[in-house]
């Protein structure tokens, strides 16, 4: 499983990288036609949008799979490592299958919406949603899964 968790990791940071150089250079050209040539595109600012909840969604995955979400230290020196992080798996198991859930709800719900500017189905937007909460599963389970396969090899 570690692998496939990593194939899908490396597909995040390939789009991860893309989206955020998009978004750079549709930003700087945005700054350059509105202060030089006074006008600004339309289209720019919803398409930067729409990339930059896609990339904070997917990068949260990243976050999951790396370990890298915060915790309190006060809480952490309280409780065993061992309880606490099967806790945190645990709820980010819960949150992540409500994402999932209730993002497809919403996803093809609002596939007839349509956006202002590009007229895109909303419904592509909202798509991050659910796909955000199935990587946080994968990732977490296998988080979870990771020190038990650990055990058997030794």
């Amino acid at each position: 499983m570690d692998k496939f968790c990593d194939t899908i990791e490396r597909m995040i940071l390939v789009i991860l990288i893309a989206m955020m150089t998009i978004i750079t250079v549709l930003i700087s050209i945005n700054v350059v036609t509105r202060y030089i040539w006074h006008f600004s595109i339309t289209w720019n600012e919803e398409i930067t949008r729409f990339m930059f909840i896609w990339s904070v969604l997917f990068g949260t995955s990243l976050g999951i799979k790396r370990r890298n979400h915060f915790n309190l230290n006060i809480v952490s020196n309280l409780i065993s490592i061992k309880y606490l992080d099967l806790f945190v798996s645990i709820c980010i198991l819960l949150f992540s299958l409500v994402m999932i859930i209730e993002g497809f709800k919403l996803a093809t719900r609002t596939f007839t919406q349509l956006s202002p500017s590009l007229s895109i189905p909303m419904g592509y937007i909202y798509l991050a949603i659910p796909l955000t909460g199935l990587f946080n599963v994968i990732f977490t389970i296998n988080n979870m899964l990771r020190p038990l396969s650990h055990q058997e090899e030794k």
